[in-house]
């Protein structure tokens, strides 16, 4: 048995391993509620928060899951306006009040130095390499630091996978738990941006992504502005066989659709995983819960998970220091709530959403082009599917006068069709247990559910 660590207090309550915006956030709110908390993370301090995404907070996200929104020097700009394009560009949808565009390693920077601010304890350059499992729990974790060592040990009554998208822990646990739940990558996406300077400012900021199936299969390309100076453009695609370089496909077919970014320079690049779907069946398991990417809570039409990550963040606290104030030893029951609560709200979101990707997915570039140059799908719709989930009865309405407009009866049913799946998904999600007694009848419900999903078929 490897050894227990020493250089620490050793005497936790969770154990937190990630110090990514989710993790971060986790330690901070358990730390805030007087736990004891250790931060476990493979990267140096000063290196948290480097990734692929569109440096962007989505203002409707945050007030819908009644969050603030987050403050300091990490903060570039407001964005007033984003846009969606059609694929051949002459459709243009305007989405209301964006958000606001950030410096997203400042802000996971600014999320370390909180949560280590309250109280919390951190061991840097440190991977968490599984789960320690006695007698049916999980009671901490096995380490190993990533620059040579020995593998040690540390102990606590909650684990909480942090990880991002390989979920090291909870996958590592006894393949009978439904936390093991594998995530498919036709579920995740593969996303790859560069920021580049401009070499004069600009006065009129941009933001957009383009669905182009061609460019960017099953998904879309984006240039956002991020100061006068600063432009972020990248590329989001289905991890499906077959994908495109995303790096050729940025320099050789979304740069050139954009003459003012011509004498740019590359400044940094990256590319990362993204889960794109609905949560994970069941984040819990006895001693230890899933969190951000490791639970895939996300948006799946955007990828974009900080919101949904400290929305996550704030329900485990509130149900890890309920169940710790009455056992040492929390069992996936003591734990559930932290599931229930959020499959049933902002999960509602997330699985309608999927839906929305997967029936979008299942149409070509030039059914795109029909359906947003017919004006059946408005800014409106986009803002309602974007926000609640679902799209409003107009939506419906304009189906059925639709048939002549689009010119392809098939066109209209698989709309229709799309409308009635993301109902379903949503009703499925606020129907999830309360309890882990109902939940493999619901795994069942859902799996038949997004099996008969567009996509799933194709």
């Amino acid at each position: 048995m490897c050894p227990r660590w020493g250089g620490l207090d050793d005497s936790f309550d969770v154990i937190v391993a990630g110090g990514n915006v989710a993790g971060a956030s986790t330690a901070f709110d358990l730390a805030s509620k007087g736990l004891r908390v250790l931060l476990v993370e493979r990267r140096s301090q000063a290196r948290i928060g480097s990734r692929s995404c569109g440096d962007g907070i989505e203002r409707y996200q945050f007030e819908k899951l009644g969050l603030p929104i987050p403050r300091g020097e990490f903060i570039l700009r407001e964005v007033e306006h984003a846009y969606l394009n059609s694929p051949d560009r002459k459709v243009r949808l305007r989405g209301e009040t964006a958000g606001i565009a950030i410096d997203r390693f400042g802000l996971n920077q600014y999320l370390v130095r909180r949560a280590l601010d309250a109280g919390v304890q951190m061991i840097d350059r440190t991977e968490a390499i599984g789960p320690m499992v006695e007698e049916g729990y999980v009671v901490g974790v096995h380490c190993r630091p990533t620059r040579g060592g020995d593998t040690f040990r540390v102990l606590a009554p909650v684990t909480v996978d942090a990880t991002g998208w390989r979920a090291r822990l909870r996958q590592a646990v006894p393949a009978d738990w439904p936390m093991t739940e594998v995530v498919p990558h036709s579920e995740m996406a593969l996303a790859y941006r560069e920021e580049r300077r401009r070499p004069e400012p600009v006065e009129d900021l941009l933001v957009e992504a383009t669905f182009d199936f061609e460019i960017a299969p099953q998904g879309l390309y984006w240039v956002a502005d991020r100061t006068e100076t600063l432009v972020n453009v990248g590329i989001g695609m289905q991890w499906v066989p077959g994908i495109p370089n995303p790096r050729t496909q940025i320099h050789k077919e979304v740069l050139p659709k954009y003459p003012g970014l011509a004498n740019t320079t590359e400044i940094r690049s990256g590319a990362g995983v993204i889960p794109n779907r609905r949560p994970i069946d069941c984040p819990v398991g006895p001693g230890i819960v899933a969190i951000g990417d490791a639970a895939c809570q996300v948006q799946p039409m955007t990828g974009s998970g900080i919101g949904a990550s400290m929305y996550a963040a704030g329900l485990l606290s509130e149900v890890v220091t309920v169940a710790l104030e009455t056992t040492k030893t929390p069992t996936m029951e003591d734990l559930f709530p932290y599931a229930h609560r959020y499959h049933t709200s902002y999960g509602t979101d997330q699985a309608a959403n999927q839906m929305l990707r997967m029936s979008l997915q299942a149409l070509t570039n030039a059914q795109l082009n029909r359906l947003m140059g017919s004006g059946i799908v408005s800014e409106e719709d986009m803002v309602s599917a974007a926000r609640k989930g679902r799209l409003d009865l107009s939506f419906g309405k304009k189906l059925k006068a639709a048939t002549k407009l689009l010119g392809e009866p098939r066109l209209v049913r698989a709309l229709n069709r799309m409308q009635s799946d993301m109902e379903s998904a949503r009703d499925l999600y606020t129907r999830y247990p309360e309890d882990p007694s109902g939940l493999t009848s619901w795994r069942k419900e859902a799996k038949e559910l997004f099996d008969r999903a567009p996509s799933a078929r194709s």
